[in-house]
């Protein structure tokens, strides 16, 4: 894969989103992307690398460079999405065509938007009381989205928390 595949790839996945990864003979079904200091890193528990940057809870960050590393990876894809693995941001329709959003995750709960209304808690679910209302996770994203030092937010969350706020000069 070159170093071009791997950005545009590494861009459609998304910073800290689960994804899996070939490189050379090993599948890696467990690892998530970082960005940080200009640099994308796997962050896995497989393969050494960097520990100087966040590893998201894995052992090791692997360092994707321009001029070597990509080459080596066969694959990259994003990790398939089920109701028991969902995270922030997810989003799920209801059989009305309403959709709720994944606000928060603690262990085997999702704390989920009011429907069609992501800024605001609604309830607390399990990944069974998801199937048994009939939700279906839907591919799509928050469409518009602003990302501040590695964290990505709603656009119009953030403006309307801006309203009325100082601008610096």
């Amino acid at each position: 894969m070159t170093y071009e595949e791997f950005l545009k790839q590494a861009e459609k996945i998304g910073i800290n989103k689960r994804c899996i990864i070939e490189r050379g003979e090993t599948v890696c079904d467990d690892a998530r992307l970082q960005y940080e200091n200009g640099h994308w890193y796997i962050c896995q528990s497989i393969w050494d690398g960097a520990n100087r940057i966040d590893t998201l809870g894995y052992r090791y960050a692997w360092v994707i460079h321009e001029y070597e590393e990509a080459k080596n990876i066969k694959y990259i894809k994003p990790y398939p999405k089920n109701y028991y693995n969902l995270e922030v941001g997810d989003i799920l329709i209801e059989t009305d065509s309403k959709k709720i959003k994944v606000l928060g995750v603690c262990g085997l709960v999702y704390h989920m938007s009011d429907r069609d209304n992501f800024a605001i808690y609604d309830n607390t679910y399990t990944a069974e009381e998801l199937i048994a209302r009939g939700l279906v996770i839907s591919e799509e994203e928050d469409p518009e989205t602003i990302t501040i030092a590695g964290h990505t937010y709603s656009k119009r969350q953030v403006e309307r928390r801006l309203e009325g706020l100082e601008e610096v000069k």
